[in-house]
């Protein structure tokens, strides 16, 4: 299990350097393509994502001291992390302030898709083999990818049907 964590810790620094080193890279690049209604809505998301993860760490406080310990401590962090993500992605775009005006919206939601599947297959695969929660506790596998196939599910999920309700509007304006 400590290797795990060890393992986990060091993916994470490593996904924030290659994060880091894709913005330092990009900084002769022209700026992103958003407008000022929607980098005011993006901060406004943070903000919200920001509230958030405060009421997660509330709740997961007071659950721990209730003896309610379905997580271990990196798995709960990474959880939260997802949650933070999840209320961001979700306010931006119904604020319509997640897709760039350059981008189509399949060309992020695919690879979404398709990550999703393979978070589907590594929790269906470990949990036929192991369980939902041997010990009581799930399995940090299972846990994790849970908790990225939960925020991909939410994403997803809400650009679709924002997509579609722009749709269904722009079908109504062409109408009238």
């Amino acid at each position: 299990m400590e290797a795990f964590s060890i393992g986990l810790g060091a993916a994470v620094m490593f996904a924030l350097a290659c994060v880091l080193g894709g913005k330092l890279a990009k900084r002769g690049a022209p700026a992103a393509e958003y407008d000022e209604r929607q980098i005011a809505a993006q901060g406004r998301a943070a903000r919200a994502a920001i509230y958030a993860y405060m009421i997660y760490a509330a709740l997961g406080i007071l659950l721990y001291g209730a003896g309610v310990r379905w997580f271990g401590l990196p798995e709960a962090l990474f959880l939260g992390m997802a949650v933070t993500v999840g209320v961001f992605a979700v306010v931006c775009i119904w604020e319509d302030a997640y897709f760039r005006f350059t981008d189509r919206p399949g060309r992020q939601l695919i690879p979404m898709g398709l990550l999703l599947v393979v978070q589907a297959l590594s929790i269906w695969r470990h949990v036929e083999s192991e369980g939902w929660m041997p010990g009581g506790q799930f399995e940090p596998v299972v846990a994790m990818n849970l908790s990225c196939g939960a925020l991909l599910v939410v994403t997803i999920g809400t650009a679709l049907l924002r997509l579609g309700s722009e749709r269904r509007r722009e079908a109504n304006d062409e109408e009238s």
